[in-house]
């Protein structure tokens, strides 16, 4: 029967339907060791302004930046996704609620971006392909939402330097931090 309805749709005039099993795919970090189509990386890739595909979400409790093992198994996935894709950086852009002083929750969302960035690390992701982007509060909600106490990860093939250019300039961020070859750089709004 459905595909009588099917077939009847498509004889009308006008009416095509998409044939989604063609559309290529972006990476994404859960597909690390699945062969993919050939696609176009900047489209996938941020450009520095905003967070493109892939893009990854940690979730931490209130005033805490430690990883809990559900936030451990998706940093995980996402250090084996960096192995198989060593020309992407990674942004890490730490964020808080609004509760507590606007520096107090500027420290705290860089304590929860480096707290990423040492699980990372500890998977032999290198230093110098992360960029750590503090927000604290800036971009919460203005009463207190859960959803505020998070890190946002995504990919660029953009140079360092330029990517922590633009995600000062293009975002809310506080202050970037990246190292180059071992060097730390800063730099802060």
């Amino acid at each position: 029967m459905k595909a009588l309805i099917i077939a009847s749709l498509m004889a009308l005039p006008g009416l095509a339907l998409a044939d989604h099993s063609a559309a290529p795919r972006g990476p994404d970090f859960v597909a690390a060791t699945a062969p993919r189509p050939a696609f176009d990386r900047s489209l996938a890739a941020s450009p520095g302004n905003a967070p493109i595909g892939p893009l990854e979400l940690v979730m931490f409790g209130f005033d805490q930046t430690s990883l809990d093992p559900a936030a451990v198994s998706q940093l995980d996935v996402l250090a084996k996704w960096m192995k198989h894709h060593p020309d992407q950086n990674l942004v890490i852009e730490g964020h808080t609620d609004r509760i507590g002083s606007a520096e107090y929750n500027e420290s705290l969302g860089a304590r929860r971006a480096v707290s990423v960035r040492a699980h990372l690390e500890s998977w032999g992701i290198g230093s110098d392909r992360i960029i750590v982007a503090t927000f604290g509060e800036r971009g919460a909600h203005h009463e207190e939402n859960s959803n505020d106490r998070r890190v946002v990860i995504f990919a660029s093939s953009k140079d360092r330097q330029a990517l922590a250019h633009d995600v000062l300039e293009n975002t809310r961020a506080e202050a970037v931090a990246w190292t180059d070859r071992g060097t730390k750089l800063s730099i802060e709004k």
